[in-house]
């Protein structure tokens, strides 16, 4: 398998985790993506200081982004709070193809191919971690406290416009 994908892809400035919220394995189906959601609702309602409608969209595509492409058997779901105090999410799967996830340019045209932008875009950090010795691929991403009005800004202009990285 190829190496984590080159900056600036991702950023490792992460704090290390503190506490796990909560953790799920599902399905890896179409279907289980809005269970991903609920899960990350049902969490996040103790956690007022995050944008949960941010942190849902997130996952919705990270997890939407597992099911389509790994070919995995399942998907993990772990939300967490750092040491820091910022939320991370990590999407866990075990690919059973050699592909990476990675930041797409689709054309302004292309129903998808955003996920991975989109997440760039509106987490405060993230990352694509492949080969662990296990063989799994995990994708994390970071959200501050507070974090939400410029992120929505930047989903929106996504989902309006269509925008592509770069475009």
């Amino acid at each position: 398998m190829a190496g984590p994908p080159d900056p600036p892809q991702w950023r490792d400035d992460s704090s290390p985790v503190d506490a796990v919220l909560a953790s799920r394995t599902f399905p890896a189906r179409a279907e289980q993506v809005s269970a991903a959601r609920r899960l990350t609702q049902e969490t996040l309602a103790s956690y007022p200081k995050f944008d949960a409608d941010l942190v849902e969209l997130l996952v919705s595509e990270v997890v939407t982004n597992s099911v389509i492409h790994s070919r995995s058997p399942a998907v993990e779901v772990e939300i967490a709070l750092t040491k820091a105090g910022d939320l991370r999410v990590t999407v866990t799967d075990r690919p059973r193809t050699a592909r990476i996830p990675h930041v797409r340019s689709p054309e302004p045209t292309e129903p998808g191919g955003r996920g991975l932008f989109i997440v760039s875009r509106c987490a405060t950090r993230w990352r694509v971690e492949p080969d662990d010795p296990q063989g799994r691929v995990a994708v994390w991403f970071e959200v501050a406290e507070g974090d939400g009005a410029a992120a929505w800004t930047d989903a929106a202009v996504l989902a309006v416009e269509g925008a592509a990285p770069g475009r």
